[in-house]
């Protein structure tokens, strides 16, 4: 009889060193695993400045690659999100569209301004002008308003479009949301609140 409770408490304390050897094996490489995480994961910051350009304040992002700070084409090259690649390709087309237009609509002011300046003065110093050029520097007049119009209407959208497209925060949320859950599960580090999320969400659907 003795000899069974000695046998089975060698059993039992074999049992718990193997148990208590595998925990501590658990932990060692779960810690190894977060630090892995804490040095790869990705994150921003956001500061917010005043720019004449935009009615609102700027947003001037930060990233980061564990506690390292990165410059932004780092950033895309790790995320190679195809959403935040997207957004850079239209802010590019903005940039190009609009202030091309604007050159357009500024040579045009200065082009039609040149024959308005004359034409104005001739007329403030009154001095005879024939009818022909009276109607022809009136024209330019009103050319050279619509052409600044235009060029005042094109900037006011470009920039309102590239305030929209270049200071949003989504794309750049979702892109550093992406790459950390991507990460978790190339690590292997598995969320501790999913079993009871799992839990929760079946007892409610067999609640209902």
């Amino acid at each position: 009889m003795k000899k069974n409770l000695l046998f089975f408490m060698i059993i039992i304390f074999n049992m718990s060193f193997f148990l208590s050897g595998n925990e501590l094996d658990n932990s060692v490489e779960k810690e190894k695993k977060l630090k892995e995480y804490s040095e790869e994961k990705l994150s921003y910051t956001i500061k917010e400045e005043f720019d004449q350009r935009y009615p609102l304040n700027i947003k001037k992002f930060s990233f980061f690659q564990g506690v390292k700070k990165i410059e932004y084409n780092d950033f895309l090259k790790l995320t190679n999100d195809d959403f935040l690649l997207k957004q850079n390709e239209k802010i590019k087309r903005i940039k190009v569209g609009g202030f091309t237009t604007a050159a357009v609509f500024g040579g045009l002011t200065v082009g039609f301004f040149v024959p308005s300046a004359v034409f104005i003065a001739m007329q403030t110093n009154y001095n005879p002008v024939d009818t022909s050029y009276t109607f022809s520097g009136v024209a330019m007049v009103i050319l050279t308003g619509v052409s600044f119009a235009g060029l005042i209407i094109d900037l006011l959208v470009t920039f309102v479009l590239l305030y929209n497209n270049k200071y949003s925060e989504y794309p750049l949320r979702k892109a550093v949301e992406n790459y950390n859950e991507n990460l978790r599960k190339k690590i292997g580090i598995v969320p501790e609140l999913s079993f009871e999320k799992d839990k929760v969400n079946l007892e409610l659907r067999a609640k209902f």
